[in-house]
């Protein structure tokens, strides 16, 4: 299905503490609705982009800091629900 991987790759992108992906934004949400509902709890939102990969563009990628400091990465194939 994905064909053989290049273990030669070195990542050097960004790191969090936590990643989840999904095939749709979380709970059937749209991005901006996970956005808002985290920034109404003290998270920070950093970005939300696709990243490059040597594979070619990421699933989009949302990078929040936690009110605790925690760096959590979520990603989805979809922008809306």
């Amino acid at each position: 299905m994905f064909g053989e991987l290049d273990t030669t790759v070195e990542y050097n992108g960004p790191q969090a503490d936590f990643v989840s992906f999904t095939g749709s934004p979380i709970w059937g949400y749209s991005v901006p609705e996970v956005i808002s509902y985290a920034v109404d709890r003290g998270w920070e939102h950093h970005f939300s982009e696709r990243l490059l990969t040597p594979y070619g563009p990421s699933p989009l990628v949302t990078h929040f800091t936690t009110a605790s400091g925690r760096s959590v990465f979520l990603g989805s194939r979809r922008m809306e629900k």
